[in-house]
């Protein structure tokens, strides 16, 4: 209420969002060159266009926005691409932006979709291949608000590619170190569990890699990102790339409202339970966190992937 609808052109993280909300893998499009959308999505805006969030009245305006959309409009899936840095979750209560989602959820009986929050690149330790993936299980790496929410699926990052722009033109040199492998924890995801060891996060998808250049101490993220769409399109560049859970979460996001709007008579919670019994651990994340198959490797794949991820090619139909 009272803000314009339209993204910040200048950082147009809302438009990268909603690209992969409302069209699942936008790079498979790209490949495909096929744009078919067959969700409806509305987009509301909460925040000033300044990047300094207001975060004192977060909890109230989207409050409002749930109220208004599902009211007026009959949505039954939110995605909120949202992390509040500032609040870490310290192992106690849920509070916050989470309290108010979980208790959205229970009045009106909508889903949310919330990624774990990232990591800054300045955040990652001095050598982060050597400490990977051990810093993203310290308390510095644990769940930001709202991401603690108990009814909201939470999304975790998987990193999808290990090869920067520069490594791939330039096969024979070894400057950019990939800090993850293919299908492993995404360097900058956060890790769970939420109150009572709740296993947080539900899932997770692909969010994008780092690379590490030892010889300058730096990273780089260029050609191991997430494709979607760009809010400069007018000036001649349709998609862009990112990486974050921000992205992570609307692909999630994306599969639950496709299976919302096939059950419309059923409870959301259906949709849920789909989801879950079709996600499965990568076996490349499996091998790094828990090679020796025993209790501690287990919590710490469940700490940092939940359930896995999910096959979204059996969640329509059978397969065989």
């Amino acid at each position: 209420p009272g803000r314009d609808a339209a993204d910040n052109p200048v950082n147009g993280h809302g438009t990268f969002v909603a690209g992969i909300a409302l069209y699942g893998d936008v790079a498979a499009n790209i490949t495909s060159g096929q744009f078919i959308p067959d969700l409806q999505l509305f987009s509301g805006r909460v925040f000033a266009d300044d990047d300094a969030d207001q975060t004192k009245f977060v909890e109230k305006s989207v409050d409002e926005a749930v109220r208004y959309f599902q009211s007026t409009y009959q949505c039954r899936v939110f995605n909120l691409s949202y992390g509040d840095r500032n609040k870490v979750y310290d192992g106690k209560h849920v509070r916050g932006l989470a309290y108010v989602l979980d208790k959205l959820t229970r009045e009106l009986g909508v889903l949310f979709v919330v990624p774990t929050g990232n990591l800054s690149l300045a955040e990652l330790p001095a050598n982060p291949v050597a400490d990977y993936p051990a810093y993203l299980l310290t308390q510095t790496s644990r769940l930001v608000d709202p991401a603690t929410a108990l009814n909201a699926l939470t999304v975790g990052g998987l990193a999808t590619l290990d090869a920067t722009f520069d490594a791939r033109r330039n096969e024979h040199t070894f400057e950019d170190v990939p800090i993850a492998q293919q299908d492993q924890p995404s360097p900058i995801t956060r890790s769970g569990f939420s109150v009572g060891a709740a296993i947080k996060p539900d899932f997770v998808e692909a969010a994008g890699n780092v690379a590490f250049v030892p010889s300058r101490r730096a990273t780089r993220t260029q050609g191991l990102g997430i494709v979607s769409l760009n809010s400069g399109f007018a000036l001649g560049r349709p998609f862009r790339e990112e990486i974050g859970t921000s992205f992570a979460a609307p692909r999630v996001a994306h599969l639950a409202a496709k299976l919302a709007h096939r059950f419309p008579e059923n409870s959301i919670n259906l949709t849920r339970a789909i989801l879950a019994s079709h996600a499965s651990w990568p076996t490349a994340s499996v091998n790094l966190l828990n090679p020796a198959g025993n209790a501690h490797g287990r919590e710490n794949l469940l700490r940092l992937l939940g359930y896995g991820q999910v096959f979204s090619e059996a969640v329509f139909e059978s397969i065989e």
